[in-house]
């Protein structure tokens, strides 16, 4: 099911140059910005100057298509972290990080309820689980969780022990 679009504009960002030699043909630029959607998810990302060249480095994660010189439609297809590419044209090359994630909503719901010694927070496509977890029902509980998160993408990093 699919939501309006929001628009993210961009600002364009003056870039710093990572390493450069005054000898060679290109730069190595850093991230300018990170952009987190969800899975399924479009958004359109709005620029003030035109670009000339785009690419995405893992299509699988997400897609992008030029809707005009200044206008990308970005859509999260599955769980996972990737880079989008932007050349301008005066040659500045801008990258972003884009991570596409799920809504771990109503798991978190049922981790406070299951497993009320453990928490679970996510950065980009990384869960962490740390606490402890008393019985082998709770042991049950905590091996489906993460299965499930790995079953939908994510790395899973769990410390979580006997109580």
């Amino acid at each position: 099911m699919r939501h309006g679009f929001p628009t993210l504009l961009l600002a364009v960002l003056g870039s710093a140059t990572l390493a450069q030699d005054a000898a060679a043909p290109f730069a190595v630029e850093p991230s300018v910005d990170v952009i987190e959607l969800s899975a399924d998810q479009a958004l359109t990302l709005s620029f003030t100057d035109p670009f000339t060249e785009l690419s995405m480095a893992q299509p699988e994660i997400a897609d992008m298509s030029a809707l005009s010189d200044r206008r990308i439609y970005l859509l999260g297809k599955t769980v996972g972290e990737t880079t989008l590419t932007v050349i301008r044209g005066s040659g500045a090359v801008e990258a972003y990080d884009i991570h596409v994630i799920t809504d771990l909503g109503p798991l978190l719901d049922f981790v406070e309820e299951a497993l009320p010694e453990v928490t679970l927070t996510r950065e980009g496509s990384d869960v962490f689980l740390a606490g402890c977890a008393t019985g082998s029902h709770r042991q049950d509980v905590l091996a489906q969780t993460i299965a499930a998160l790995k079953g939908d993408g994510y790395t899973v990093l769990a410390n979580v022990e006997e109580c």
